[in-house]
């Protein structure tokens, strides 16, 4: 995958021989040759570059303080997915196009081993003079200096400013984006863009490429060269604080790669597949080939999962519930967006309470609540005059779909088939086994992570089905979370008293004095306490009519009804997760991999667990950061910068730097001779002059201050709190989201240690007895290759081998539970 990296930069006055030197491993810099791939010079007739750029150093005037510049120089990172004589026309056409013969350059491509194993790093260093050659003969020093307006010949060249402009420098970054995109759609490659990441981002999400954007929506990766060569332990903090984000950032961006890249494949096999689908009377398959390889297979078996999924998708759509809300959505939208309102509410809240993050119940049953009114009273005024009709529609239509699925379907099976059978049935199952390896332990983590997932779900679904629980649940939705606020209130101080009574009983403070301030806290504590027991009382003698309890009996008995469906289909879940998981590892079992390969495949794991770490550490810097950003006294300040259109900050600074002047002016008089009478004179003039200055500072700093005193402060003031907890709020919700990744990958990350722990453990082992067998105990499970807490201490890691020295240990089969029977 190419990149796009072009920097530009400038040099002065003896800065141009050395660059040069530099550029073509001459000199001092003799070193850099074998790294020199190209080179092309453009100079005046009988001058080489190092005498070229010599003179210009030499020749350049100086205008006032300011040095001119001597050369300008483009640095063109070149696609290393290209050959060299590729790249050389690339740079070529580029400088044909921009710089052509109008200006003296040197070309040079260096091609040298990055920071990435296996990817070079090829770059292309265009250093050329900003003076336009104008056809006139003249010595060379004379060329360098000042052009002659009225008689040419009698100055030097005319330098071109137009290469200082920033609109230029704009418009040769998008030329060198097509010369490069050009070569790049020939051979087959990505195009790049000069555009910022987050320009890129928006186009993406305008085009609808949401795979893209979502690779796009990253930081840069940016870090000066020097610090990938120095050693770590002579790096500054703020060094190691530039590596880290780059080791970061790079991680993220190779994984969004190749997640970008997986997606791009998906994308053309569905490509296939829909031309397939368009032209489904012509399609015909013919095996015209003698000899077929895995790689066939592969592609023809990715459309037939591709179809499995739509065929259980629309299946999933024509269920009488589901078409319902396909109607709703067509002809009444509004209804439609409330009950999915609804479903994202419940399902935040069951995962957030699944994974241990802080939620507010309160908060949740009365959203729950509101929403449900909504739903209702929406329901009630629906006129859907033409339900059946849009219903039998929609049907009809799934059914042509999931038809025209089945059909190409069937047609991929007889093309697996043919080339299983053209391929051999022992060359097919060792290829097959071999290509699915990764893939199998990939998946039996993700078995053993969601068994544990649904084993948290049993355990709430079982904890909210006690009975007590059902009836304040009911109750608190029925209050619209009143009486959980109540409840919890009553709770908490009722345990703080406990804590607190018996340290006032038995005065275990350190002195008089504190033992007194714990009494007056107890005293405080007891009263409110009484006041929401009071409270309690109140609430429970409100709702303990016999009309209101029937109704709260009825909601008690819903949610049973809906735990236990929950609770259903999470051991039907977990049941089917627990067939996978056996025959995934019999699957593995079967396969020939070296140990190494295991590790490498395994250590994926921990390294996105310590990535999201990284993640949810900047994450909360940030926050940290921005609440800082955001005290009482910063957003003052900020108010009076906006309403005086940033002159406060000015002012303040400005004032500053005098102030400052003038302290070093008294120092420095101090310090002078009695016979320094001029310097003295010259001081004293100077600080009149910022006494001056600072008073008119101070007369408009006061009247930036007297802005506090306006409605305007005070609005304004209001609007950047808003900003603020908008943005901190947005963060927080963000951070969940991390947490949320946090918590995964730990999970996931373990499961690996546990996998590979068991393969050092056996390792290790069979050294000492070749009949080694794995055995489980308790705190095994879970971590190991076996079944959750559906296996006996003999079925956890059954026959999960590693090929060092003895192949056949893939293939000794194990007793398991699935041999045994088992039962959920």
């Amino acid at each position: 995958m190419a990149i796009y990296r072009m920097n530009t930069s400038h040099g002065h006055i003896g800065s141009a021989s050395p660059h040069s030197d530099y550029i073509r491993g001459e000199g001092k810099y003799s070193y850099k040759q074998n790294e020199i791939a190209y080179e092309n010079n453009f100079m005046p007739e009988g001058i080489t570059p190092r005498e070229f750029w010599k003179c210009a150093d030499e020749n350049e005037p100086v205008i006032g303080k300011r040095e001119s510049r001597t050369y300008r120089e483009f640095k063109l990172t070149l696609p290393h997915e290209l050959s060299l004589e590729e790249n050389i026309k690339l740079v070529n056409e580029f400088i044909e196009k921009e710089i052509g013969k109008n200006h003296y350059y040197s070309v040079v491509i260096h091609d040298k081993e990055s920071s990435e194993k296996g990817i070079k790093n090829v770059h292309a260093h265009l250093m050329f003079s900003e003076r336009t050659i104008d056809g006139i003969e003249r010595p060379l020093e004379k060329y360098f200096q000042y052009a002659n307006w009225r008689n040419p010949a009698n100055g030097g060249a005319k330098k071109d400013e137009i290469w200082g402009k920033k609109y230029k420098l704009l418009q040769i970054r998008q030329s060198w984006e097509d010369v490069l995109n050009k070569h790049l759609e020939a051979k087959g490659i990505e195009k790049v863009s000069c555009k910022s990441l987050k320009a890129q981002k928006e186009e993406a999400l305008e085009n609808g490429d949401f795979e893209k954007a979502k690779f796009l929506d990253r930081e840069p990766i940016n870090i000066p060269g020097y610090l990938l060569k120095k050693d770590k332990d002579k790096m500054s903090i703020n060094e190691l604080d530039q590596y880290n984000d780059y080791l970061v950032n790079k991680d993220i961006y190779n994984k969004g790669k190749e997640l970008y890249l997986n997606s791009q494949k998906a994308k053309k096999q569905y490509g296939l597949y829909n031309e397939i689908e368009n032209n489904i009377n012509d399609l015909t398959y013919n095996l015209q080939k003698d000899n077929y390889t895995f790689d066939d297979f592969s592609n023809v078996e990715a459309n037939f999962n591709m179809l499995e999924r739509e065929i259980y998708k629309t299946r999933f759509m024509l269920q009488e519930e589901n078409l319902e809300r396909e109607v709703y959505k067509i002809n009444a939208p509004e209804h439609y967006n409330l009950l999915i309102e609804r479903d994202n509410l419940i399902d935040r809240y069951e995962q957030n309470k699944n994974r241990n993050i802080e939620v507010s119940s309160e908060e949740f049953y009365k959203n729950l609540s509101e929403i449900t009114a909504k739903i209702n009273s929406s329901f009630e005024n629906l006129k859907l005059d033409n339900f059946l009709e849009t219903k039998n529609e929609i049907k009809n239509n799934l059914e042509k779909s999931l038809e025209r699925y089945m059909v190409n379907q069937e047609r991929f099976k007889v093309e697996l088939d043919k080339i299983k059978e053209k391929m051999g049935e022992e060359k097919f199952d060792k290829s097959l086994l071999k290509k699915e390896f990764n893939s199998n332990l990939e998946r039996m983590i993700e078995c053993k992570f969601e068994i544990k997932q649904l084993n948290r779900k049993l355990n709430s679904y079982n904890r909210n089905l006690d009975k007590e629980k059902l009836h304040e649940s009911a109750m608190n939705i029925y209050s619209k979370g009143e009486y959980y606020r109540i409840s919890n209130n009553y709770k908490n101080l009722r345990n703080r008293l406990e804590i607190l009574e018996p340290n006032v009983i038995y005065k275990t403070g350190s002195s008089p004095q504190e033992n007194e301030k714990m009494k007056k806290e107890y005293k405080i504590l007891k009263e409110k306490y009484l006041t929401a027991k009071k409270e309690l009382e109140t609430f429970q003698e409100k709702y303990s009519n016999k009309n209101v309890q029937i109704k709260i009996a009825h909601i008690t008995e819903s949610m049973e009804k809906k735990y236990r469906g929950l609770i259903e289909k999470a051991l039907l879940d977990k049941k089917l997760l627990s067939v996978e998981l056996n025959l995934v590892r019999n699957r593995i079992n079967e396969t020939p991999i070296n140990k190494k390969e295991t590790y490498k495949i395994l250590e994926k794991y921990s390294i996105k667990a310590d990535l999201s770490k990284v993640n949810l550490e900047k994450k909360e810097n940030i926050i940290k950061n921005l609440k800082n950003s955001f005290t009482k006294e910063k957003i003052s300040n900020t108010a009076l910068n906006k309403l005086s259109k940033g002159r406060y900050f000015i002012v303040a600074k400005e004032y500053k730097v005098i102030a400052d002047r003038f302290e070093s002016l008294n120092k420095k008089e101090k310090n002078l001779k009695f016979y320094e009478i001029k310097k003295k004179l010259e001081i004293k003039k100077e600080k009149k002059d910022l006494v001056s200055k600072m008073e008119d500072l101070k007369t408009e700093y006061n009247g930036i201050l007297a802005l506090k005193n306006k409605n305007e402060f005070k609005n304004t003031v209001e609007e950047i709190k808003s900003l603020g907890s908008s943005l901190i709020s947005s963060l927080k919700e963000e951070l969940k989201q991390i947490k949320n990744e946090v918590y995964e990958n730990n999970d996931k990350n373990f499961i690996a240690s546990g996998i590979k722990n068991e393969i050092e453990y056996i390792s290790k082992d069979e050294k000492q007895n070749s009949n080694y067998k794995p055995y489980y105990d308790n705190s095994n499970i879970g971590s190991g290759i076996g079944m959750e807490d559906d296996e006996d201490e003999n079925g956890g890691g059954g026959g999960f081998q590693i090929l060092d020295k003895d192949e056949n240990r893939w293939k000794k089969k194990q007793k398991n539970v699935f041999e045994q029977g088992f039962s959920l």
